[in-house]
């Protein structure tokens, strides 16, 4: 999941792609049409915090524990820290609201960390295809209720802004039933099932031995595909073949403190060890190259649960 969604960084800030709709201008022989300046691009911050789960290990626990137990405390350790990842990636992309986070794990710089366009006056970049955009661009839809219309809305919204997309809409599993209701949903079957002739349905196979995490169909250009760590009533479409990802994962400059470490808090005895440690945060880098549709509510409204 963080590979998909996101690339590494070091920074604190990033300039974003500076936006232009300008067209040349035809003159005579001797014309010369008047000098325009591009504004400047704006930026995109990134945060970073520190993120912990407690071990405790004294030194009576490191003289009799197994390496098995050990491991376990790790692994465990892991996970809790990989739920970590996946929380703070749904809230980089589900939560439209920009905001301003303080830096206090290295510079003390507060940063603005913006989301996916969300009409905030920021003017997207023209598409390839030259489609321009204005600053009330916005990539978190809303409708009470799904239907054919409002999903090829969310698809397109991430579409339309170049010429070469790849997309994925991801979806809770218990939401698989509605969209393959949509008019134009075609299908991935069981292979072990015999499908009628005139039946629209995918070249590939269903996957069966995953109920949960797998493809479903195809609607509207873009992969089906369910995730239980999509919310219910919620769809987001990514374009995976973007120039670049739509988030960035931030970490510490110095490679030492870089990934999953051992935390001993000053070596007071007799713990040993008090905390496993990761220092990371997302922020939204490409603003296009997602958007996200609440298909419960009216207007948006940010997920029950969502942290990070």
């Amino acid at each position: 999941m963080t590979d998909l969604f996101a690339e590494q960084t070091t920074e604190r800030e990033e300039p974003q792609p500076v936006t232009s709709n300008a067209r040349a201008k035809k003159v005579d022989e001797v014309g010369r049409v008047s000098t325009k300046k591009d504004d400047a691009p704006g930026k995109v911050g990134y945060p970073i915090d520190t993120n912990q789960h407690a071990v405790g290990w004294d030194a009576d626990y490191l003289l009799v524990a197994t390496p098995a137990q050990i491991a376990l405390t790790t692994i465990a350790g892991e996970q809790a820290m990989l739920a970590e990842h996946i929380a703070s990636i749904r809230a980089a992309l589900m939560n439209p609201v920009n905001y301003t986070h303080y830096g206090y794990v290295d510079d003390r710089t507060e940063t603005t960390v913006k989301r996916l366009y969300n009409g905030d006056g920021t003017v997207p970049p023209r598409s390839p295809n030259l489609t321009t955009f204005n600053g009330t661009h916005n990539h978190y839809l809303a409708n009470a209720g799904l239907n054919t219309t409002v999903a090829q809305a969310l698809i397109r919204t991430v579409a339309e802004h170049t010429i070469n997309a790849q997309l994925v809409t991801f979806i809770n599993p218990a939401d698989a039933e509605s969209w393959a209701g949509l008019t134009g949903f075609v299908p991935l079957m069981d292979a072990r099932v015999r499908v009628a002739t005139d039946q629209s349905v995918g070249v590939a196979a269903l996957d069966t031995a995953n109920a949960t995490e797998r493809d479903i169909g195809y609607f509207g250009g873009s992969v089906v595909r369910t995730r239980g760590w999509m919310p219910v009533g919620y769809a987001l479409t990514l374009d995976v073949n973007a120039a670049a990802k739509v988030l960035r994962r931030r970490v510490p400059r110095q490679p030492i403190r870089q990934g999953l470490r051992i935390y001993a808090g000053g070596f007071v005895f007799p713990l040993q060890a008090d905390f496993l440690v990761e220092q990371f945060g997302y922020g939204v880098f490409n603003r296009g190259a997602a958007a996200v549709l609440d298909y419960t509510h009216s207007t948006y409204t940010v997920p029950d649960g969502l942290e990070g």
